[in-house]
């Protein structure tokens, strides 16, 4: 396949994964959304603010600390605090019992901020860009979280505690340093995109096959040089992207000849 055409697809497989993510933060036109002025005095604005606000965006407001007020407003359902200067967060956010969307992307955290998994109702947490190595073991209180993103940040290892989110939908975790995937990942049957691309990856366990609802699974830019039997198995996968990794013109065609019915870009 030329050049040409896998970045096309690469950029097709992007789009979907992006629109994924914004019909799950979007807020409905019914709703209130509030930005407040950027001003010396931040706290200030935000003590201004209706309790009707269901989105607060403070994004691109050159934060390097998120003020405590934030947890007054306690109808919000999404935060955006993206491309901020923030490396923690209040404790008064765990007011916020009825968020459900977090975005923390382009900030300086290297870990989640302890108050994340007080809030019980999130479904959507998108924190990539930062400097995390891990998740905490209470991030397992995020029963329902749908998706999240966690790509370009410092994971060298899959973080045991994701396997325990059994309704994930969404799952990104490109560009960090992992090297193995866990057979535990067998146990999140709900997923429906798995972006594992741009690590260090070696070897997929056989369990990948228990991911039934699976569409869309980037292994691209890893060290793999063959996928084990089971994939045939994903009935529903509809794109797996391969590319820069080192599986053989052989394995290539074994590949193809199992997945009949799957987009597989090498």
């Amino acid at each position: 396949m030329n050049k040409n055409k896998v970045w096309i697809i690469f950029a097709v497989a992007l789009s979907v994964c992006l629109l994924s993510i914004r019909s799950l933060v979007s807020a409905p036109a019914s709703e209130m959304e509030c930005r407040p002025q950027i001003t010396p005095n931040i706290q200030e604005e935000i003590s201004r603010l209706s309790q009707r606000c269901t989105t607060l965006d403070l994004s691109n407001m050159g934060l390097e600390a998120l003020p405590a007020g934030v947890g007054e407003l306690r109808n919000l359902r999404r935060l955006f605090l993206s491309h901020n200067k923030l490396s923690t967060l209040p404790p008064e956010l765990s007011q916020l019992q009825n968020l459900e969307v977090l975005l923390l992307d382009n900030n300086t955290f290297t870990e989640i901020p302890n108050v994340v998994p007080m809030l019980k109702s999130l479904n959507s947490v998108v924190a990539d860009n930062n400097r995390i190595s891990d998740l905490p073991s209470q991030f397992a209180n995020l029963g329902d979280l749908r998706l999240l993103d966690l790509h370009r940040n410092n994971l060298r290892r899959f973080p045991q505690v994701i396997f325990g989110l059994l309704n994930l939908n969404y799952l990104y975790l490109e560009d960090n340093e992992l090297v193995d995937v866990p057979s535990e990942i067998g146990r999140l049957s709900q997923l429906k995109v798995l972006d594992l691309g741009d690590n260090r990856i070696g070897k997929i366990p056989p369990e990948i096959a228990n991911l039934q609802s699976l569409s869309s699974l980037t292994l691209a830019i890893n060290k793999l040089t063959n996928l084990p039997p089971e994939m045939s198995k994903l009935v529903n996968l509809k794109t797996l992207m391969l590319t820069q990794n080192d599986i053989s013109s052989v394995d290539r065609k074994v590949i193809e000849s199992e997945l009949t019915n799957t987009m597989v870009v090498f």
